[in-house]
């Protein structure tokens, strides 16, 4: 188990003495010695927070999301997919991400019957995560009042949909709810993971 930041909230390994993301001192067992030398990094996430651009991604409600995508058969994640990897492009600034082509996304999941979107989904969450980590995570005044995504969301996009696709591909199609529930949740999961990357809220909020 690695160290939290007070900071950023970001998961450090756990013989690092200062954040890999914002750079504020951990306290770390033994090492108070070393802790006291360590400065953080002024305003650097605040930096990175306001230069996220919050009018890359629109608000959603996850129940017209869940709607959309049943009586859609599933294209609407297409209209999802391309609008979460262009908010990631637009606010990778210096994270050092490698940016996909929204239409060759879309291509790839089409083609390999949606066996790409694994990857992808897992991309998104990735990138997602560490966005928001580095630009503040859950103490950035842009984020306040959202939900912050599982921490292990990633994880959870990338095992949970390749055992529900292979779940639905052994069975012959019986259990393709599963599959179908899943991508439900997923995707939802994904949308708002992207909205508070980039603090999206609702119009009323």
């Amino acid at each position: 188990m690695g160290t939290k930041c007070p900071n950023c909230g970001a998961i450090n390994k756990s013989d690092v003495i200062s954040c890999e993301y914002c750079g504020t001192a951990l306290v770390v067992k033994d090492s108070s010695k070393f802790n006291s030398l360590i400065k953080p990094k002024g305003n650097v996430t605040n930096e990175l927070s306001n230069s996220l651009d919050s009018s890359s991604l629109k608000y959603r409600d996850q129940g017209k999301v869940a709607l959309f995508l049943i009586f859609t058969c599933g294209f609407y994640y297409f209209v999802l997919l391309g609008d979460w990897l262009n908010a990631i492009k637009k606010n990778k600034n210096n994270v050092g991400l490698t940016s996909v082509d929204p239409g060759l996304a879309i291509f790839l999941t089409i083609i390999t019957c949606s066996a790409a979107s694994i990857y992808f989904n897992y991309k998104v969450a990735r990138d997602a995560a560490s966005i928001s980590r580095k630009s503040g995570g859950n103490n950035s005044p842009m984020r306040n009042g959202l939900n912050p995504p599982l921490e292990s969301l990633p994880e959870i996009i990338l095992w949970g949909g390749i055992i529900s696709f292979f779940i639905g591909l052994v069975s012959g199609g019986a259990l393709i709810f599963i599959d179908v529930i899943f991508a439900i949740w997923s995707t939802i999961a994904l949308q708002k993971s992207v909205e508070f990357m980039v603090g999206v809220k609702p119009s009323n909020y």
